[in-house]
């Protein structure tokens, strides 16, 4: 029997420090980052060009089958704000039944997402950022294990103790391995 592979998916606002969790996560999860980010640049030399979603969403889902076929976990950077975003990536038809996918949720106050953005690089339109937002506030949208996460972890890249809050969620990881 083939050990559970662990697989995440992000979910949070542009700007609520995803990219940063992922990077951080990366090196102890042993996985491999896809971003739809990285994707853009790569297809159409700017992250901020949104593109045509079909060719992202061909890119992206061949990083991820790629990934798992090679038994390597796999951290999925993009907002997940909508419900039917995340159900629709948790179930590629393909995807070996050992893999789990583990949901993390980060809760940065929507305040410090409108601060980080003008401090960035890349800025998202503010009312982007807002719509996002106030989608992950409705309960209807809000990330649950029904969507077919084993685990949800929340996450808030704002607060002090950010380091302490994965080193927790990542032995939760471990424990349930």
């Amino acid at each position: 029997m083939t050990d559970t592979l662990h697989c995440h998916l992000l979910i949070g606002p542009p700007a609520s420090g995803k990219s940063r969790l992922a990077q951080r996560l990366a090196v102890p999860l042993g996985a491999t980052v896809i971003s739809t980010d990285a994707i853009r640049a790569q297809l159409w030399g700017s992250e901020q060009f949104q593109g045509d979603w079909a060719a992202i969403e061909e890119r992206l889902d061949h990083g991820v089958r790629s990934s798992l076929k090679k038994r390597t976990p796999v951290i999925v950077d993009a907002t997940h704000a909508r419900r039917q975003w995340r159900e629709r990536q948790l179930q590629i038809s393909d995807i070996p039944e050992n893999v789990s996918w583990i949901g993390w949720w980060l809760q940065t106050p929507l305040d410090v997402c409108l601060h980080w953005n003008t401090t960035r690089p890349r800025h998202v339109p503010e009312d982007v950022i807002l719509k996002l937002a106030a989608s992950l506030s409705d309960p209807l949208e809000q990330p649950t294990q029904h969507e077919g996460f084993d685990l949800i972890m929340t996450i808030n890249p704002a607060a002090e103790d950010l380091d302490q809050q994965i080193d927790a969620a990542i032995s939760r990881i471990t424990e349930t391995a």
